[in-house]
């Protein structure tokens, strides 16, 4: 093993973005006793491990690392983790393992720390983080700036009967969840994140898709759209805001509805990630709200953060509030 030198952080090493959080940054504690949940696949696994264990050794902490596995990709690892005391848990892994995590350590007060090595990691992005730049991750990762911001949870009927998952990004019903169930894995192994984009051409010329949506207090609406889009942080891979404005602590879900009926209709939706231009209201609808419920005429997929769920019939979407605490990099609230 080679030998790694415990790096600290330096504000260089961030372009101090603007970060999507209504609240200040809090400072919380050096951590005494850090528990890693790593993902083992992947060329970087070793890295995140080695450079863990010598930012440890460097503030005095303790280090257990637990390896996710096919069976248990992250719940199991943290909640053992927190049954032995943990008062940081480091996760490494893509945002499925984050997402997978974060849902155990909701309402805990165990800040979690992020080590990006997925294939998209749009959360990590969201909030400031570099995953080419492991070591400035560490450096946050072990930090004691940190931020309380909400988690989604979905509630559906799906195959299994009622389930409920947690989400940090977004949750997608219909053609949005297609386009990710049926990004080539090969692809998406040498192009990354740009997979996805492959897969969403394919996916654009499909019909939309009859749904019943209502939010909050109204009742459901029956419409034609090609998918229906929840969620809790601006950004999207390759930088794309989905939600421009939208924020990770305010309490409230941001939801865009797709109308496209017609493939050629795309080149007005194209302008929504126009810096300053938005796409006909015709096309794509914006709203804010609590809870989020749709109905599907015929059993369609749902994903969260990149992961693939259902077939599901009924879903609603909510946020439990300030849930969970993340180290966050230097940035501009």
């Amino acid at each position: 093993m080679r030998h790694v030198q415990a790096a600290h952080f330096r504000a260089d090493q961030f372009s101090a973005p603007k970060l999507p959080l209504a609240a200040q940054p809090q400072e919380g504690p050096t951590p005494a006793s850090v528990h890693l949940v790593l993902n083992p696949i992947g060329n970087r696994a070793g890295l995140v491990a080695e450079l863990v264990r010598a930012r440890c050794d460097s503030v005095g902490a303790s280090l257990t690392v637990h390896e996710t596995n096919r069976d248990d990709p992250g719940p199991g690892q943290a909640r053992v983790a927190l049954a032995a005391g943990a008062d940081r848990l480091v996760v490494a892994g893509g945002d499925g393992t984050v997402r997978a995590v974060a849902k155990e350590l909701a309402g805990s007060g165990v800040a979690i720390g992020i080590m990006p090595t997925g294939t998209a990691n749009i959360f990590a992005r969201n909030i400031g983080l570099r995953p080419r730049n492991l070591t400035a991750c560490c450096d946050v990762a072990m930090g004691t700036r940190q931020a309380r911001v909400d988690l989604g949870l979905a509630s559906f009927d799906g195959p299994a009967g009622r389930e409920h998952h947690a989400f940090l990004v977004l949750a997608g019903v219909g053609r949005d969840a297609e386009t990710v169930d049926g990004t080539r894995g090969g692809l998406k192994r040498r192009a990354g994140w740009l997979a996805y984009f492959e897969s969403g051409l394919r996916h654009a010329v499909r019909p939309a898709l009859p749904m019943r949506v209502g939010m909050d207090a109204t009742g459901l609406q029956s419409l034609l759209v090609w998918s229906v889009l929840v969620g809790n942080t601006p950004r999207i891979p390759g930088g794309v805001q989905v939600f421009p404005g939208a924020v990770i602590d305010d309490d409230l879900l941001d939801v865009l509805i797709c109308h496209v009926t017609r493939p050629w209709q795309w080149f007005g939706v194209a302008r929504a990630v126009i810096p300053r231009l938005d796409a006909p209201r015709r096309l794509v609808s914006r709203r804010q709200a609590r809870t989020v419920e749709v109905e599907t005429v015929e059993p369609l997929l749902l994903q969260l953060d990149g992961d693939v769920h259902g077939p599901i019939t009924r879903a609603t979407f909510r946020l439990r509030h300030q849930a969970l605490d993340v180290c966050i990099p230097e940035g501009r609230p």
